[in-house]
């Protein structure tokens, strides 16, 4: 169905009168025609439908394929970059090899010949013991020689060269090539893969040998190391790779032919991965390729590709579900007229007799007052009327026939728009427009909240202007045409050279040219003219100083605004260049100023060279740029670890990996000064350190922030000793207060019932018995006895409780004794585990009915190699913890054996744990409530000792917990060697209590 609001509205806004006939036509038309009339065209969704679904059709299935062969490409370059990346890192690993293995052999014959250099004339012996004990770690050198005129005169090792000893090289003249040309040049060379002398492949490091003063003033000879080529590439360690690269090297020399020492050469050929070192003259390549190629097909394409097919059929299956949607709108169109009620605006349509045909109920509750005259056949004055008598229009009263003639003016108009108010509060904008058969059609639109939009942004407007007159500044606004348009009082004011009266309406240039700004002193672009200031204010962005009288000076600044206008502003900067000029005059005292810094400074290095603290600067960047030497010698560690790089890379660790570092990374991050600030430095120097420091932020005279500067000293033996000593004083304290709670309560038990005992005679049940006695009635003697007895019994069961708890108590304080003086004793054998967990769990079925909880075993029938009393110590402990702090719910104890160790867990649905008690557990004297009147008695040193006694046996504990839904505590014990085989494949499931 057609907007009403927007068809009359357009036609009311200019346009051609056949335009508007046609949409007030169709607009009427729709109305008075009933729904069988305005019924679409049913063959229309039949005569495209077929078409248009198999274009969408064809349109999915496209895109799905491309998005498959897409997918399927990216993620064969993914797998094909990480194997790139892997190859890589083998080529960087081999490179890094070869080249330690060759610049060895070469220090080698650097030092072989400055021997000869030292002692020229040195015997075979001598020239034997001092290549000794150079080669010790270098397997693949089968020969060291010295050559004097091409011949061989001393060798090692001697019992495999002797043969080699006067030896002419010139026989040889590929060697006798290399060792002439050494002598030219005077310079190391490397030859190889040759053959041997000795008979087999490898490389000759030759080294010219000067002696004399100045080290090169009489040529000697040549010093040769020889290696084989085979132990050399073992030294390479590239059977590492074998199976997973391929992998080839090539010895490239200048005129020389390209020598492949191993792998094949047609490897260079292929797509692979190459890497390469040079040494002296020679380039030594690598080329790798994983075994078999690079992969074809990347795993779980075939996957994604399924994905993106059934993506696809459900696209095939929602466009179709879409499709027939559509087609079902045209069908349901012809139903929309009868919408018309449901218009959010007021509709109404009068006949050429001006009487009322056609309205909805919007209408009637808009004009609430005048509902009983809206109705068919009603005249448009009868119900202005009728409106008017219930006054219904606010601003007819008091001049209603006036009023009522002006409306009857605008209703007869062949179009009309305007705005009306209501006498609820309510403004309409009424929309009438003649229709081609004499008649009016109109849409009463609610614009109220738009109204008062308006009428708060005209108040905003308002204020705006306030705010801009009560400025301290100058300040003008132009539109786009260069007139003026809103300026405040401080724009003349600051002004008094004005001749003329500022004003809206004025042009920029006449702002200018009456001196509105001041002076201009057109410093930046160096031009005083008025065309030059107007060309500087018509950019974008401009900024410039202008004076008045000579002793005034103002800086004004202007902007382009999104209208293309422009706003100025103008700030008195008087004072500011005063102070300039008072500046200029103390340049003496500023020279005196930066002579007294570089002294400063001069005394700043000294300090900072023999001070124990070391003085530090970084930059924005937070990378240290200066470190004084005294953290060399405090630290023990270079400068470079540290220049260039930032603290958490200097101490190898994130950012948030420790606390201390991290409040100091947010000081810092903050621009924050701080003073003795301490924290762990636990990657500095292998090892946990720590460091007091202070500094405080830099900034340039722009105010930008620049850096840090500041001292650091290394406190770790003070802060350390600090630290144990306050532990120490925290568990003394600790301990006594918990001793004295645990043992007073025990043993005021003990002597409260002693004293009952102690005055039998005072007990209720001995007073009755007596009186019994006494009165000689003997029947009731022995019902009397057995509550006496039991009386006597009850106290004497309490006292032995509260022993048994002393007991407990004192066995904890003795194992922790032993433990610290490492006296405690681990009788280790092979002990059934499910055994003892169902033994334990037996023992403390008591406690477990007296709180109506269950305790389940699921235990496996594995060997522990262990101490057995140890054990039933460890769960005793832990399961009666458990119990201890769970009132409702079930302990499970679990047993499974994980590789080469038992693992038990037991587990409760109790109170749980703090997180911050859960790191802490397992130290001494900690319980979730350390004050003298808690509830759960015990000194703490359970779970302690539970500890020591688990990391005696080789194993480990830990403990998850979360507070009011449990705690599960774990821990390993090693399995025994000779484990039964014949334990059952189903755990057993046992219910206690």
């Amino acid at each position: 169905m057609p907007d009403f609001a927007t068809t009359l509205t357009c036609a009311a806004e200019g346009e051609s009168p056949r335009t508007q006939r046609s949409k007030v036509s169709r607009v009427i038309g729709a109305v008075q025609k009933g729904p069988e009339n305005r019924m679409p065209n049913k063959a229309l969704p039949q005569q495209y439908t077929k078409g248009y679904a198999y274009c969408i059709y064809g349109a999915i299935i496209a895109v799905t394929a491309l998005f498959a062969v897409v997918v399927a490409r990216l993620e064969l370059a993914r797998v094909h970059d990480l194997e790139v990346h892997r190859a890589k890192d083998v080529s960087i690993d081999i490179s890094a090899r070869l080249s330690e293995k060759l610049r060895r052999k070469l220090l080698l014959a650097r030092v072989l010949t400055g021997g000869i250099a030292l002692d020229p004339d040195q015997s075979q012996q001598d020239f034997a013991r001092f290549a000794s004990r150079l080669v010790q770690d270098e397997p693949a050198i089968v020969d060291i020689a010295a050559v004097r005129d091409f011949t061989i005169t001393h060798v090692y090792p001697e019992e495999k060269n002797r043969a080699f000893i006067g030896f002419d090289l010139r026989a040889r003249p590929d060697q006798a090539k290399v060792i002439e040309t050494v002598n030219q040049t005077g310079e190391m060379a490397l030859q190889g893969p040759i053959n041997l002398i000795q008979g087999f492949p490898g490389y000759i490091v030759r080294q010219p040998v000067f002696i004399g003063q100045d080290g090169k003033s009489d040529y000697w000879g040549v010093v040769s190391v020889v290696f084989a080529e085979t132990t050399f590439l073992e030294e390479l360690q590239l059977d590492r790779y074998a199976g997973q690269y391929d992998i080839a090297i090539q010895v490239v020399e200048e005129n020389n032919p390209v020598r492949t020492i191993h792998g094949s050469p047609d490897l260079f050929r292929q797509n692979v991965v190459t890497g390469s070192i040079d040494v002296n003259a020679s380039t030594w390549s690598i080329a790798i390729r994983p075994v078999g190629g690079w992969t074809q097909f990347a795993p779980g394409m075939g996957l994604k590709i399924l994905v993106d097919i059934l993506l696809g059929l459900v696209a095939l299956g929602v466009a179709r579900y879409l499709l027939r949607l559509r087609a079902e709108a045209w069908h349901n169109a012809a139903r929309l007229s009868a919408a018309i009620d449901a218009l959010p605006d007021g509709f109404v349509l009068f006949d050429k007799d001006d009487r009322l045909i056609v309205f909805n109920e919007q209408y009637r509750r808009l004009y609430s007052e005048s509902h009983r005259a809206i109705k068919r056949g009603a005249k448009f004055e009868d119900i202005i009327r009728f409106g008017l008598r219930h006054q219904q229009y606010p601003e007819a009263v008091g001049r209603e026939e006036e009023w009522l003639a002006e409306r009857m003016a605008a209703h007869q108009a062949s179009s009309s728009l305007f705005e009306q108010k209501l006498k609820d509060g309510r403004s309409l904008r009424v929309i009438e427009k003649e229709t081609p058969d004499g008649g009016r059609v109109g849409v009463r639109v609610d614009i109220t909240d738009q109204v008062q939009s308006r009428e708060r942004a005209e108040l905003a407007e308002r204020r705006l202007t306030d705010a801009i007159g009560s400025l301290p500044i100058g300040f003008w606004l132009f539109d786009s045409c260069e007139r003026l348009i809103s300026f405040n009082d401080m724009s003349e004011e600051l002004t008094p050279a004005s001749t003329q009266k500022l004003q809206s309406g004025m042009s920029l240039q006449q702002v200018v040219e009456n001196r509105f700004l001041g002076e201009p002193n057109m410093q930046a672009g160096d031009t005083s003219s008025d065309d030059a200031l107007l060309a500087l204010l018509r950019q974008d962005a401009a900024e410039f100083e202008t004076g008045v009288a000579g002793d005034r000076w103002f800086s004004c600044a202007s902007r382009r605004t999104s209208e293309g206008g422009i706003v100025m502003f103008r700030v008195e900067v008087t004072e500011a260049r005063r102070h300039e000029k008072r500046l200029e005059s103390s340049n003496s005292e500023l020279r005196f100023v930066l002579a007294e810094k570089e002294a400063a400074e001069k005394r700043f290095e000294d300090v900072a060279d023999i001070g124990t603290e070391w003085f530090w600067e970084q930059d924005a960047g937070m990378r240290i740029q200066y470190v004084s030497a005294s953290f060399e010698r405090a630290m023990g560690l270079s400068l470079t670890r540290v220049l260039g790089r930032t603290r958490a890379e200097v101490m190898q660790q994130e950012d948030g990996s420790d606390d201390g570092y991290r409040k100091l990374k947010e000081i810092m991050d903050q621009r924050q000064p701080f003073e003795d600030f301490i924290f762990e430095a636990s990657g500095l120097k292998g090892e946990s350190c720590w460091l007091r420091t202070s500094g405080k932020p830099v900034f340039d005279k722009a105010g930008n922030y620049k850096g840090y500067r500041g001292t650091t000293a290394d406190v770790t033996p003070l802060y350390s000793a600090l630290r144990e000593a306050r532990k120490a004083d925290a568990a003394k304290t600790q301990f006594l207060s918990v001793i004295s709670h645990e043992l007073r309560t025990p043993l005021t038990s003990v002597l409260g019932f002693n004293a009952f005992l102690a005055k039998a005679r005072m007990l209720p049940s001995f007073k009755r018995l007596k009186n019994a006695t006494d009165a000689q009635a003997f029947d009731e003697v022995p019902p009397l006895l057995e509550a006496f007895a039991d009386e006597v019994s009850n106290i004497a069961g309490k006292m032995d409780k509260a022993g048994d708890q002393l007991k407990t108590l004192i066995n904890d304080m003795l194992d922790l004794a032993r433990i610290e003086a490492n006296t405690i004793r681990i009788e280790k054998r092979e002990v059934p585990i499910r055994a003892v967990i169902d033994s334990v769990a037996e023992h403390m079925r008591p406690l477990t009915d007296e709180k109506a909880l269950e305790l389940h075993v699921d235990a496996e029938d594995d060997i522990a190699y262990c101490d057995e009393s140890r054990l039933r110590q460890i769960l005793t402990n832990i399961v009666g913890n458990a119990i201890k702090f769970t009132e409702r719910g079930a302990i499970t104890v679990r047993s499974r054996r994980v590789d080469d160790a038992i693992r038990v867990e037991i587990e409760d649905t109790g109170i749980g744990m703090p997180k911050e008690l859960v790191p802490v557990v397992f130290e001494r004297f900690i319980q979730a409530d350390n004050s003298n009147t808690r509830s759960h008695n015990g000194l703490g040193l359970g779970l302690a000792i539970c500890k020591e006694l688990v990391q005696r046996h080789g194993g480990w504990i830990k403990v998850e917990s979360t507070e009011g839904v449990g705690s599960r505590f774990v821990f390993t014990l090693p399995a025994a060697q000779a484990e039964a085989d014949t334990a059952s494949d189903r755990p057993r499931e046992a219910s206690v209590g």
